[in-house]
């Protein structure tokens, strides 16, 4: 009676199993990537119509007038900038639009964004744009601050003064592409300037046509996930993908 042999994989059906798993690893490791940075750019429109909805209340509330900012400056005491001295976590803040109109702070953070310390402050630059676009760092009066705060701090003598914000907020400033550094992508008034010539498709004027009014915008899927799109509001409440390279030439002026 014969007795069955065992056989065993020979090396060359081993390593032909090797690179069939190695070629079948290159192909699902970048669609689940990609699977997961979508899913990230999901969460962050998401974020970003709740923010909307905070807007719509805050104009509600203020006859029609969008707020200086979406959180608010950095501080280090209620009402006080933190233009010195370390920050308050930034859920102590009593901003803009958090707590009274978006309750979560977490709704101000792209998941992209990498900054974990919520006391963490950077400073910003306005976006890039097309000729008559702001530039230089974002300060208390560039951006519209005036008179006394709550907690007694005199924009007025601090008119020239970056702006503190906090590295986690993501929508009141955002990462640069191709740079170290912040720029700023939420503000009323994107040119100083005003009258007939002025672009008209700005917060600061009344009545703008909203579908062409760019509230706010998030390059970390692009700096850090290498995204070639960036998620974009608009004042009309639509939140939708535009090519990266568009968004850095236009800025707010991305719809005109």
């Amino acid at each position: 009676m014969r007795r069955a042999t065992a056989h065993g994989f020979t090396l060359i059906e081993l390593l032909t199993v090797i690179a069939i798993i190695a070629v079948i690893a290159a192909i699902a490791f970048p669609v689940f990537g990609r699977v997961r940075e979508s899913a990230r750019q999901a969460t962050c429109m998401s974020n970003m119509q709740q923010l909307y909805v905070g807007l719509g209340l805050y104009r509600d509330d203020s006859s029609g007038e969008f707020p200086t900012m979406l959180l608010g400056p950095a501080e280090s005491a209620p009402g006080v900038p933190a233009v010195s001295g370390p920050a308050v976590p930034m859920n102590q803040v009593r901003g803009f639009l958090y707590p009274q109109y978006v309750k979560d702070i977490e709704t101000f953070v792209c998941p992209d964004n990498l900054a974990r310390d919520r006391q963490s402050v950077v400073t910003a630059d306005f976006a890039p744009g097309p000729a008559g676009t702001l530039t230089g760092p974002a300060t208390f009066g560039a951006l519209g601050f005036s008179g006394v705060s709550s907690g007694g701090f005199d924009y007025d003598a601090n008119a020239g003064t970056p702006v503190p914000l906090y590295a986690a907020d993501s929508y009141d400033s955002t990462s640069i592409i191709g740079a170290e550094g912040h720029q700023l992508v939420y503000t009323r008034n994107w040119t100083g300037g005003s009258g007939l010539q002025d672009a008209p498709n700005q917060m600061k004027y009344r009545n703008p046509q909203l579908d062409k009014v760019v509230v706010t915008w998030c390059n970390y899927h692009a700096t850090v996930a290498g995204a070639s799109v960036t998620p974009v509001l608009l004042a009309s409440g639509t939140a939708k993908r535009f090519d990266v390279k568009l968004v850095q030439e236009r800025g707010w002026a991305l719809n005109n």
